[in-house]
């Protein structure tokens, strides 16, 4: 990958992640079906899904102030939301996050459930490591 095309894939990854912390934002501010919240995942949903081309499934590694996403090192000092949004991921024990490109609105939906309103006793579940590998099906 050349450098150009490093420096526009961090910024869509980065690009993501504001998304994702704006989603997280918006289903902790407005109640469930809000047509801000459903903008977001839908855009979420689109960003991710990007990616097929290019690979299977998208990580993200959460170490101090950066992001390690690939092979790319995102400091993160420079994205205030960013920051904000980690900092709860890591306040869930959540160090890394794993999205399948091929993943849904519910998925996702999902995802922002659990990241904005956790369960009181967080440890029953092992939030160690996010993956949402199959994309889930509406019953």
């Amino acid at each position: 990958m050349c450098y150009l095309e490093e420096i526009i894939e961090k910024e869509i990854l980065i690009g993501l992640l504001r998304d994702i912390a704006l989603g997280v934002n918006h289903k902790v501010a407005y109640p469930g079906g809000h047509p801000l919240i459903k903008e977001q995942q839908k855009k979420i949903v689109d960003t991710i899904n990007s990616f097929a081309e290019e690979t299977a499934e998208v990580s993200f590694v959460f170490l101090g102030d950066s992001i390690i996403v690939e092979d790319i090192n995102v400091d993160l000092s420079n994205y205030p939301s960013v920051q904000i949004l980690v900092k709860r991921l890591k306040r869930l024990h959540i160090e890394s996050m794993t999205f399948d490109t091929s993943c849904n609105e519910m998925d996702i939906v999902g995802f922002l459930d659990v990241v904005s309103n956790p369960p009181r006793d967080i440890s029953v579940y092992d939030l160690s490591l996010i993956h949402i590998s199959e994309p889930t099906r509406p019953y």
